[in-house]
């Protein structure tokens, strides 16, 4: 009887004491933290080929590119090629623009200081941390000048667009 119920102890113990290690495991010990993370790289994935759908790019080669990564995606990726995929998403959104001048990304103020906002025409600039495409931090070049600004900006007239106003949608109910 005892060793039941030490045994019961243990497991009802052995989820908390991983989560406090960092590492979350379910009774079966599946590691839930690597599901969620490949799940919102998957989410990325898909937003980033829908933001490329909706752009044109400077260099026609770049569509094959783009088809490529499209097949790619198809599949049941891991996180390695997630993160690979992602990659690559981040070259083409960054030779991209969207075919509509006016069109901009909306981005709420938690998405945004959270790291996780991009649009077409945004180029990794601050490489010490991994921004949403895990290529760095985003900026963009103005067409005129070679001086890097914000990607997103509470402004306007930017791919990207931060909003405070909580009754617009955000991009994460856009592209569930």
């Amino acid at each position: 009887m005892k060793l039941v119920i030490l045994s019961l102890m243990f497991l009802i113990a052995m989820p908390s004491f991983a989560a406090s290690n960092g590492q979350e495991t379910t009774v079966k010990g599946i590691n839930t933290q690597e599901a969620r993370i490949k799940a919102e790289l998957e989410k990325r994935l898909n937003t980033a080929i829908i933001y490329l759908l909706a752009s044109n790019f400077n260099d026609p080669s770049y569509l094959a590119k783009y088809k490529s990564l499209v097949k790619d995606s198809e599949g049941d990726l891991s996180v390695k090629a997630l993160r690979k995929a992602l990659n690559d998403a981040s070259v083409l959104l960054e030779n991209a623009r969207f075919i509509n001048p006016r069109q901009a990304v909306l981005c709420s103020r938690e998405d945004f200081q959270n790291g996780v906002c991009f649009a077409p025409s945004c180029t990794p600039c601050i490489f010490d941390k991994p921004g949403p495409l895990g290529t760095g931090l985003l900026c963009r070049k103005e067409e005129s000048s070679e001086q890097l600004q914000a990607c997103c900006v509470s402004d306007g007239g930017a791919p990207c667009e931060v909003f405070d106003d909580h009754s617009r949608l955000k991009n994460s109910e856009l592209f569930e």
